[in-house]
């Protein structure tokens, strides 16, 4: 889901039947990715809801109001299994996509890689910014880094700016 770039995470709970995840749902809810959310930190958002979820699932399910829902198996897609070669960075995507294959593959996952001349390099963190026009971080005296809506972009001036500022 990162590395397709969604922004909402869905999240069920549901009965389990003879398919995979595709049980009447009991539940359902979703969760916010924001721009400098990664595996790591989306994982902690997940167990928090999962945890308020399933409580809340019980008690529908003792109470008798569960509503089950149906799921459309048309609808249902899955995501081939990974493979080591898959975590190869494709240096011809945006920057956003980039940073979202990156972000998904954060430790404890394994991380993007790419090549240089003489060997692999694992790429273990990206960074856009958490909102648009923030400075990332200073190259030298007047170049710096400043988070876009696709990426990052390198900004020069003479004007003292500083890694957190909010430009608008």
């Amino acid at each position: 889901m990162i590395i397709d770039g969604l922004k909402t995470i869905p999240m069920a709970i549901h009965y389990i039947d003879e398919s995979i995840d595709l049980g009447d749902i009991i539940l359902e809810d979703t969760f916010t990715r924001e721009r400098g959310d990664d595996y790591f930190s989306l994982t902690q958002k997940h167990a928090l809801l999962s945890q308020k979820m399933l409580l809340e699932a019980i008690r529908l399910i003792d109470s008798g109001n569960v509503v089950r829902k149906v799921q459309d198996r048309d609808k249902v897609r899955y995501i081939k299994r990974r493979t080591p070669e898959d975590s190869k960075i494709d240096w011809g995507k945006t920057s956003y996509e980039i940073h979202n294959f990156i972000s998904a593959l954060v430790s404890p996952m394994p991380n993007a890689f790419c090549f240089d001349n003489k060997s692999k390099v694992a790429i273990s963190k990206s960074n856009i910014g958490d909102s648009f026009g923030m400075v990332i971080g200073q190259l030298n005296d007047f170049t710096y880094v400043v988070s876009t809506g696709d990426g990052v972009i390198l900004v020069e001036t003479s004007d003292k700016i500083q890694a957190g500022d909010i430009l608008n």
